[in-house]
């Protein structure tokens, strides 16, 4: 049983840690060191980073992305 647990939760850990670098990557900061030092802080420490990057993702400046979806006429 607590097996089962404890790999549900290293599961989903690592789900989290991947989707805060995709999410961070993807991300247009006004600043672009603030993109490398979240980065860096969610690499180097996985679960406190993550936890604290997705905590105050809101409150994070970002530019907007403008749309462009590629098509070409």
């Amino acid at each position: 049983m607590w097996t089962i647990l404890l790999f549900s939760l290293a599961a989903l850990a690592v789900i989290l840690w991947a989707v805060a670098i995709f999410d961070i990557s993807r991300s247009n900061f006004e600043k672009r060191h603030h993109q490398s030092l979240w980065l860096f802080a969610v690499l180097f420490f996985p679960i406190l980073g993550t936890a604290v990057y997705f905590t105050i993702r809101k409150d994070i400046k970002v530019k907007p992305r403008a749309f462009d979806p590629g098509f070409n006429s």
